[in-house]
């Protein structure tokens, strides 16, 4: 899994973080950066359902927690190789912008836009954006 996006350090990033070339706005004063973190606070809530998830499946097998039937079909997903239900959905109840048949393929694209997305607020703006990584295209 990748790491949490930590909201105070994207906020003190964000707060710095220029405008395109020419313009003296930083922060949140530059849509952009207005949609750089809509897209992480999304994306930080699907890593949360993703990592609760997996801890639930470990401590249901261990018998520390009481198998639940949304267990037991997140077991049975994992082990046929397909997508959790609830991982489909954001909090929201909204489908997310990445729907695969396979889990390989899904986790792929979790660890793809969580590579852009990291990169962009820890380096740079990239020149080009990889349009359907994003929620919000």
């Amino acid at each position: 899994m990748p790491p949490d996006f930590i909201e105070a350090e994207v906020e003190e990033k964000l707060r710095v973080m220029k405008g395109p070339r020419g313009l003296t706005e930083t922060g949140k004063g530059v849509p952009l950066n207005v949609f750089l973190s809509q897209e992480i606070q999304r994306f930080q809530m699907i890593l949360t359902i993703v990592r609760t998830t997996m801890i639930n499946l470990v401590d249901a097998i261990e018998g520390t927690i009481i198998m639940t039937p949304d267990i037991v079909d997140a077991i049975n997903a994992v082990y046929d190789f397909r997508v959790p239900r609830n991982w489909c959905y954001d909090p929201t109840g909204a489908e997310i912008s990445w729907l695969t048949p396979t889990l390989a393929s899904w986790i792929k694209g979790l660890l793809d836009r969580h590579h852009q997305l990291y990169n962009w607020i820890t380096k740079e703006r990239p020149p080009s954006f990889w349009m359907t990584g994003f929620f919000n295209p």
